[in-house]
């Protein structure tokens, strides 16, 4: 077994020596059959045309970043640990909309966590390997996300599914929820639009004051809905609220709770 391919199928993988050797050996010592059948074992998400060509400079270069994040535990995936690092090596702070787009633009399936063939394959796609371009590009995409309506939608029903700790969790803490829609629309998508952002706030006062009750998905998808059907076209009024019509029972109570308080005509 020639040691460069051992050294390379590290490189590329991350994975233990031992663990490259194995490999080798089952392959007959095909380094690129090796790679390929290592990461069809070790990762769910693998998909056909995702296949890693160790002859690709691009993959090399991006495998070999990714392993400074990756679990030490999985070498498939990151940890909480490793993704702030990553964060911190991009200049991006957690709590920035920059950050939710990242993880967006790599798939994230939970905070925090990114698999290694999005990882490479996202970044292959667009075309860059350094860590100095990356932000940029992060940074362009928010603002082409916050610019158009359904590159947007996506985002923002990415989020809710990103947030759930657990299958089949129905619902997610009404807290967590006011973060998010503070990040998404009164910090991101309408932050300059004095009077929508005005009846943001309401929003997320009356949830945490009143309602304090978890957030299902259904809430979550029609409340984007509600903002472009009922409060942006007249934030002051919202003359096209119907109480007949089919919104969420939340939605109805807030119509409710700004009439009480005269915070609505």
């Amino acid at each position: 077994m020639k040691k460069t391919s051992v050294l390379s199928f590290v490189s590329v993988t991350g994975a233990r020596k031992s663990t490259a050797e194995r490999y080798l050996r089952d392959s007959g010592n095909n380094l690129q059959r090796a790679i390929n059948q290592y990461y069809m074992e070790n990762s769910n998400q693998q998909e056909e045309n995702n296949s890693i060509n160790i002859n690709d400079e691009t993959s090399r270069t991006l495998n070999s970043l990714f392993n400074k994040y990756m679990d030490p535990t999985d070498n498939t995936i990151t940890d909480i640990d490793g993704t702030i690092k990553y964060l911190e090596d991009m200049k991006i702070a957690p709590d920035e909309l920059d950050s939710l787009t990242l993880l967006y633009f790599l798939k994230s399936k939970s905070m925090g966590i990114f698999l290694r063939q999005e990882f490479v394959s996202a970044w292959r796609k667009a075309s860059i390997s350094s860590i100095e371009s990356m932000a940029p590009y992060i940074r362009l995409m928010t603002s082409g996300l916050l610019s158009r309506d359904p590159e947007f939608d996506l985002l923002y029903k990415f989020t809710y599914g990103f947030l759930l700790e657990q299958d089949g969790q129905k619902l997610l803490p009404y807290d967590l929820c006011i973060d998010y829609w503070r990040l998404l629309l009164i910090e991101g998508k309408y932050k300059g639009n004095a009077s929508l952002v005005k009846r943001l706030d309401q929003w997320c006062v009356f949830i945490e004051t009143e309602q304090q009750r978890g957030i299902s998905r259904d809430t979550w998808d029609m409340f984007i809905l509600f903002i472009r059907e009922i409060i942006l076209p007249d934030p002051e009024e919202m003359k096209e609220y119907d109480d007949m019509a089919a919104w969420p029972s939340v939605i109805d109570e807030y119509i409710q709770y700004l009439r009480e308080n005269k915070l609505m005509v």
